[in-house]
Order: structure tokens, then C-alpha cells, then sequence
């Protein structure tokens, strides 16, 4: 299906300056660690994931995905996380093929997701599978890695009857992530 594009939005814009500011301030409290966690209670979360998916503007997405990296790596309720839909959200970034730094951004929010032990087999039934099969198309060898470091991270710590079915699903991902051309 057709990608979305990121563009530099122009200043004048009363709005597209509004959206700016708030991603803005977004980020600049995912970077305090004393508010993570109300953060996410308080709507913060919630108006970062709309915000996220309600523009093309460059800054406004990337200070968004930054967001998102703080906020899934240092992920204190990591099924709340996925409960407010930042899966769906972490897939939009990840479909935009032509933006290495979007994809990027995702990756590394899907491997702070995937660092939060127990929650694996969770993962897997919220989609992050498909997820990380988006990012197969990047050029970015760093995006490339990251997105095999949250595979394994889910790998190492599955057990029980989904473990095999998952195992396997994870190897397709592998393969199709290190295959050249895909």
C-alpha cells in the first residue's frame, strides 16, 4: 500500500506551529523520569499517540518517535502501553519505507517494549511480529539491527505451548530481515 510521507511543514501555519510545540513538550517530559509514570496516567500518552499519526510534519513526527523511544524503554506498565494502542502507532512509523529515521525510531521503541521481561507472548499476540516484518525493507543497518535484538529479546524468555509456534514465526522475521532484497 502507498506510505506515508513526512515533509517539512511550512511556519506559518497557526496549527502546524501548535502541534509542533506540543510535540515539543511531549518529548521534553518523556525525558524526566520523575513524571514517566504519570506521563502515561495523566493523557500524556494518549496525546502522543494522536498527535503521532495526526501529521506528515517532520518535527512534530520525529520529536513524537523520540517520545515514543523514551517512553517504551523505560516502560513501567508495558501492557498499559499496549492497551492505549502505541503498537498500531509504532507500525505507522514503521510502514513509512522511504524515512530511514521513522523506522528507525520504531525499532528502537519495539526493542524497549521488548526489554520489559514477561510481557513476550503479550507482545506477540499485540502484533509485534508484524511490526518488526515492516521494517525488513530499511537500508538502515542500525534499524536492521535493533529490530533482530527485539526478536531475540522476545525469543529468550518464551516458553510454554505458543513458545514453538512463536519460535518459528520469529525465525520467518529473521530470515526475511537478513535476507538481501527480502
Amino acid at each position: 500500500g502507498p506510505t506515508e510521507q513526512i515533509v517539512e511543514e511550512s511556519d506559518d501555519d497557526p496549527k502546524q506551529r501548535a502541534k509542533r510545540k506540543c510535540a515539543s513538550a511531549l518529548l521534553n517530559m518523556t525525558l524526566r523520569e520523575q513524571i514517566q509514570k504519570q506521563f502515561v496516567e495523566e493523557g500524556g500518552l494518549h496525546a502522543l499517540l494522536h498527535l503521532t499519526t495526526s501529521t506528515n510534519d517532520e518535527e512534530t513526527v520525529y520529536n513524537c518517535a523520540a517520545s515514543l523511544v523514551n517512553v517504551c524503554s523505560e516502560a513501567h506498565d508495558t501492557r498499559k502501553l499496549l492497551e492505549y494502542g502505541t503498537m498500531q502507532v509504532l507500525a505507522h512509523l514503521a510502514k513509512m519505507e522511504d524515512d530511514d529515521r521513522a523506522q528507525q525510531y520504531a525499532a528502537m521503541a519495539l526493542c524497549g517494549l521488548s526489554e520489559d521481561t514477561g510481557t513476550e507472548e503479550w507482545l506477540v499476540q499485540e502484533g509485534i511480529l508484524p511490526t518488526l516484518l515492516l521494517l525488513h525493507s530499511s537500508t538502515n543497518a542500525y534499524t536492521l539491527m535493533v529490530a533482530a535484538t527485539t526478536m531475540i529479546n522476545i525469543t529468550g524468555a518464551l516458553s510454554g505451548p505458543q513458545s514453538d509456534v512463536t519460535n518459528k514465526a520469529i525465525m520467518r522475521c529473521l530470515n526475511t530481515l537478513i535476507t538481501p532484497g527480502g
